[in-house]
């Protein structure tokens, strides 16, 4: 079963984030055509009551409540989640839903607390900026290193994260968070790393996006990306941050600031979950590679994947692919 929970029921009574809604869709298209590649696998999607329904490989169920798709994943083998790391929304779905072919529910806690995890980046030695927990009410301490970015502690996408340029202009009044962490605003080219992880914690590198990450009026918006034909050194910091964190199982996506071409990297944030970098990666690979790599990671001898197209292929937010330059 693939259960994404914004558009596959998770939020069924509340209002649906249009931005989560758009990629989470995206991904729950691709990753159930994905599965529904391999040979011998029968693949179930639940689907919000409010959205059209689609057309699709996979079976779709219809729910009209959070709990539907947890009773629904009781009678398939295995099942996919992705969901927001806010409010521990994917935490709590890997304790409750058996089966899980994604991370343990340690590993989500600790990378969906930004706070947390950076404090693991740092005791590590893998490089990430500083990072400070304010109280936006109370305004920003007077240390402030500008520019300076604003987020959520466990927020997900690019949802609530804005650019601060000085005292005067943060109006962190209408800050939507009690919450939040502050970092000063890292200079290069925003880029993520997809990797699968196998049941002994190896990763394995999937793919390499440059992110289309615009600010309009300092608040950042993810528009998409850019797949890259290259790939990352063994010893590059996105694999060392995925090494470092035990219990991370699946996909896993690793978003980093490349400070310098083909050098330095600093570490955001790790996605214990698939990414909307999917979109593409799958577009490049065989249909149903990735996903019999990810059902038989412990059988000997198996492949591992990686999407390197012959020349940069771009992707949007909502799953569509544009034609490669």
């Amino acid at each position: 079963m693939i259960y994404e929970s914004v558009s596959g029921g998770g939020l069924a009574g509340s209002e649906l984030p249009a931005s989560w809604e758009i990629e989470g869709s995206a991904m729950r298209r691709v990753l159930a055509r994905e599965f529904a590649a391999v040979p011998g696998v029968s693949v179930v999607m639940t689907l919000d009551s409010r959205l059209p329904l689609e057309s699709s490989r996979a079976t779709t169920l219809r729910v009209s409540s959070p709990d539907e798709p947890i009773e629904h994943a009781r009678h398939v083998n295995h099942t996919v989640i992705v969901a927001p790391e806010s409010a521990e929304a994917l935490a709590e779905l890997a304790e409750r839903i058996d089966r899980s072919l994604g991370c343990m529910p340690e590993a989500i806690r600790l990378t969906g607390d930004k706070l947390r995890f950076s404090e693991h980046l740092n005791a590590a030695g893998i490089p990430t900026p500083p990072t400070m927990k304010i109280t936006p009410a109370n305004g920003l301490p007077t240390d402030v290193t500008f520019p300076a970015v604003l987020k959520p502690i466990d927020g997900a996408g690019s949802v609530d994260t804005w650019l601060i340029s000085s005292h005067e202009s943060a109006d962190l009044a209408n800050y939507p968070h009690a919450e939040a962490i502050l970092q000063p605003f890292v200079a290069g080219e925003s880029r993520s790393a997809s990797f699968l992880v196998d049941s002994s914690g190896d990763p394995h590198l999937l793919g390499v996006c440059r992110q289309d990450v615009e600010c309009v009026q300092n608040r950042f918006h993810y528009g998409g990306g850019t797949l890259l034909p290259e790939s990352l050194p063994d010893d590059h910091t996105a694999f060392a941050a995925v090494r470092s964190v035990k219990g991370l199982r699946g996909w896993v996506g690793v978003d980093y600031i490349q400070t310098e071409p083909g050098g330095s990297a600093v570490v955001l944030e790790l996605n214990p979950r698939a990414t909307t970098s999917c979109v593409a990666i799958l577009a490049v690979l065989e249909p149903g590679e990735a996903a019999s790599a990810w059902l038989d990671d412990v059988a000997e001898g198996s492949t591992w994947p990686i999407a390197r197209p012959q020349q940069p292929l771009h992707f949007r937010a909502d799953g569509t692919i544009l034609s490669p330059l």
